[in-house]
Parts: C-alpha cells; structure tokens; sequence
C-alpha cells in the first residue's frame, strides 16, 4: 500500500523510517535486477564477491609469528567493510558504500605492513589492541615500496602511484570536493518532505559503486599478492596437510586462479613473472609439493581427534 505522504509522522525519526519503509523491498528488489541483469561487469563483479567472501580472510600469512601479530583481524574487517559496501549498493545508500571501500583498502595496507619487516611484533600488537594509532596508507604504501618485492614492481608498471590514485578518488567522495562529488551526484535525493531527505534509485550512482568495489577488491587482490607471492600459485594443501594444515598464507588452485584473474592487467603479467622468479617463492612452492600426500589413515586420525577436541570443548 503506498505511503500516504500527508499523513507523515511530526516526529523525524518517525517520518524517516515511514519513508524507508515505504519502499525498502522494491528499492532492494530494483537493485538486485539491476546488479543481476543491466549491470555491465557482471562476470567480474560476481568473481570478486567470491574472493571477498569465501578466499580473502585466508590470504593472510598464519606462521605464528604473523599471527602473534595481528592475527586475521585486518583481513576478516576487510571482508566485513566490503559486504558493508554491497549491503548499501542494495539499499541505495550509495555514498556510504565509498567509505567501506575505502577502509578495507587501508586495513589490507595496513596488514601487509604490519606483517612485513618494516615494523616490530610489539608496534603490530599496539596498533592490534588499539593502543597505537593506525599509519596513514599512502604513509605505509610509500614506507612498503621500500621493500624489494614491491620496489621491483613498482619499476615496471608504477602500481603504487595508481593505487594511491584511486585512493585519493575515494577520498574525494568521502571529503566532498565540491559539487561534483555530493549527494546530487553520488546518491540522488528527489527531495525532502518534513525536513527527511528521500533517495532514489538511480543506475548511473549504482554503477559507480559497484565499479569502484571491482576496482577495490582489485587492488587489494594486487596488494595480497605482491605481499604474499606465494598466493599466486596454488598449491596442494588439503592433500599435503589434510585439515591440520596452515589457517592462512595459501591458495588451492582454484583459489589462486581467481586470484590471479583478479589482478589489474597492468601489473598481472609483471608480477606473476617476479613471482615466479623469487627464490624464497620457489623454495617454498618445492618444500611443500616435495611432501608426501597425507594417507587415509592419517586424514582419518586428525578428523578423531578434531572430534575428540570439540567435544571437551562441549563439555
């Protein structure tokens, strides 16, 4: 039943939620039509939507010394600002979409930086339990390209300078520059009624965001990988280690495949012959694939004992 608009609640919070509530189901119904069906990168929309929600939590190395350090956190609260970022793609909220995107962007920054050896266990563990304050990205992408791997990349195909390009658009939008950048732009208003702002859905404010979380999930993908080459290749690890293996710091092929198709074209090829080149990469991709496959035996012994765990865990 449509809303009355001349019977709106005085109360603004009232009136506000009459108003959302009014046309919730067939803004989000719009939206995923238009996601499903209209939306011009589909493919490569619904490919990083799998990695943000099924592989990016484990891209994270999990030896224990990275662990120590910032456990998943960075990764699992990037996961969770993407989904916010696509939650408000459905809603119509658009620019807030802009601000999940940019802040899964620095907390992957700052997660390659807090594991790499550019700072200490105990700076990571402050920053961890909020003790210390998070580095600035552009302050931690410039203080990474230091590092070698991300030095020799960056002499190809100067990815740090186009990541903080995209960055700085982000902020634009978060910062308001002007006109250009506002809710008449971002987030269409079709007006206001009792002091309460009504949106609208719009495919040209939609498409924007939905383009800029490809481009997000794209540039955090680059970032994992040249962080964490050893992503780039899959490898066997169910078979190696069955359900006792690492938590973190490895891809199935499966997994590195669509890790690999996620790169930006500009740096995919580079930086996957890097990779390739890396003698620690190589040492490791041989140590592991030079393991025997686990036995059935075996796989069955660490299934008991996963089982035994839990139920004194129960308990």
């Amino acid at each position: 039943m449509p809303l009355d608009l001349t019977k709106l609640p005085s109360d603004p919070f009232e009136a506000q939620a009459a108003l959302l509530l009014s046309d919730l189901d067939e803004r989000v119904r719009w939206a995923l039509r238009y996601v499903t069906s209209e939306y011009h990168d589909r493919q490569r929309l619904q490919e990083c939507r799998e990695f943000v929600s099924y592989h990016l939590a484990e891209a994270g190395p999990s030896h224990l010394e990275a662990f120590a350090r910032i456990g998943f956190f960075p990764w699992t609260e990037a996961e969770h600002e993407l989904d916010q970022a696509i939650y408000h793609s459905l809603l119509g909220t658009y620019k807030a979409g802009f601000d999940h995107l940019r802040r899964a962007l620095e907390l992957v920054a700052v997660g390659c930086f807090f594991t790499s050896s550019l700072t200490s266990t105990e700076d990571a563990r402050a920053w961890l339990l909020s003790q210390r304050d998070t580095p600035l990205f552009t302050r931690a992408l410039d203080r990474l390209g230091n590092l070698p791997r991300f030095q020799r990349l960056d002499d190809q195909t100067q990815w740090i300078e186009k990541l903080k390009f995209f960055y700085w658009n982000l902020c634009d939008i978060i910062h308001v520059r002007g006109a250009d950048y506002g809710f008449q732009v971002i987030q269409p208003i079709s007006g206001h009624l009792s002091g309460v702002s009504v949106s609208r859905t719009d495919p040209k404010a939609l498409t924007r965001l939905l383009d800029a979380f490809v481009e997000s999930t794209r540039h955090i993908a680059l970032l994992l990988a040249v962080s964490y080459p050893i992503l780039l290749f899959g490898l066997p690890m169910e078979s190696k280690f069955g359900i006792s293996g690492p938590m973190g710091g490895f891809y199935e092929e499966h997994q590195a495949s669509l890790l690999r198709s996620l790169l930006p074209d500009h740096a995919r090829d580079p930086l996957i012959a890097l990779a390739e080149a890396d003698h620690e990469v190589r040492a490791l991709r041989e140590d592991i694939l030079a393991r025997p496959d686990i036995t059935d035996a075996e796989l069955r012994q660490q299934i008991d004992d996963f089982d035994r765990l839990m139920k004194r865990g129960d308990a």
